[in-house]
């Protein structure tokens, strides 16, 4: 024992110690502190102690100088330690919670802890304890990303300015002919269609072949529509042409809305860099062929095929070649 330390343990206190360690509802630090004292009082010296106890030698003489001064009472009382920095004041935990209700700072999807802690003058961990202490999750509340790129329109026309128009034949070609007279000038009624809609702006992109063989061919150069809404009957129908509108949207509920609002289903892609995001809208979209970040065509032995009134079934694979050609049939034996 560490000299200037005097155990004088009473009747009353072996009684109170031995209890202590007797009640199995007592709590540990509680048990081993009564133990220390009850073998100090038989005479164990300080390596025994720790030996029986696991704790450390200074533990063994903090808690015997505690016993010394303050008795039983003193184990059981643990001392409170200065708070380091001041508790926070109200209306900074006000602020936290009402900046966590509103709108993200720039294009975020949500609050971080770290934006916050930022914005507020505080510890990233205090932001964390605020919110746990209210139940806020601020990441569970929109998990799409809006994009507010000022550039996002010149950098898709920049995009499909680059796309070549020829011959569907030569690998260099992006946008070939339409496949018929009649398609075409279905494309082409809807182009006009779109030109002739209030507040809409079309934009031409690419450039036709300028090779002679390709004069009579039955070219469509690509065309972005900006300022219509999903009730223009271009957003509404399928064109099966080069023709494409963009169509503002500021709510995650509003734009799978609107994608849905549709008779028709065939394909679907969803670009985003949140993995929850992309969960959700694979899972809720109705369209029977949806890619993410990517839009390539038909791969095969990938079912492909639309739902609603985009096809009449599923084509590419043997699964949908089973269901086209076969047919099944119930057949019951009675050999009673």
């Amino acid at each position: 024992m560490r000299k200037n330390i005097i155990i004088d343990v009473t009747v009353d206190d072996r009684a109170r110690l031995e209890a202590i360690v007797a009640d199995r509802n007592r709590p540990q630090k509680h048990v081993w502190r009564a133990n220390i004292i009850l073998l100090t009082d038989e005479g164990a010296g300080t390596a025994a102690i720790q030996r029986r106890t696991g704790k450390s030698k200074i533990c063994v003489w903090r808690w015997q100088e505690r016993f010394m001064h303050e008795g039983v009472d003193g184990l059981l009382r643990d001392k409170t330690r200065p708070a380091r920095k001041a508790p926070l004041a109200q209306a900074t935990i006000d602020q936290v919670v009402e900046l966590s209700h509103g709108p993200p700072p720039f294009e975020t999807t949500h609050w971080t802890a770290l934006a916050m802690a930022e914005t507020v003058g505080i510890s990233v961990s205090s932001v964390q304890r605020i919110w746990r202490a209210h139940g806020l999750q601020p990441h569970r509340v929109r998990q799409f990303k809006l994009s507010k790129d000022p550039a996002f329109v010149a950098k898709l026309r920049e995009k499909v300015d680059a796309m070549v128009m020829g011959d569907p034949l030569d690998e260099k070609t992006d946008i070939g002919t339409i496949i018929s007279p009649e398609q075409f000038a279905k494309v082409k009624s809807y182009i006009d269609h779109g030109k002739g809609e209030a507040g809409a702006e079309a934009i031409e992109c690419s450039a036709m072949p300028t090779d002679e063989k390709f004069k009579d061919g039955l070219f469509v150069r690509p065309v972005v529509f900006l300022g219509m809404t999903n009730e223009s009957k271009l957003a509404r129908e399928e064109i099966f042409g080069p023709v494409t509108c963009v169509i503002k949207w500021t709510d995650e509920e509003e734009v799978l809305a609107a994608a849905n609002d549709s008779d028709y289903g065939l394909a679907a892609t969803v670009w985003t860099n949140d993995l929850k995001a992309a969960l959700n809208f694979t899972e809720k979209l109705e369209a029977g062929f949806v890619q993410v970040n990517q839009n390539l065509v038909v791969q095969p032995g990938l079912s492909y095929g639309g739902v609603k009134q985009s096809g009449i079934g599923k084509e590419a694979t043997l699964e949908a070649m089973l269901e086209h050609f076969t047919k099944k049939k119930t057949i019951i034996f009675n050999k009673t």
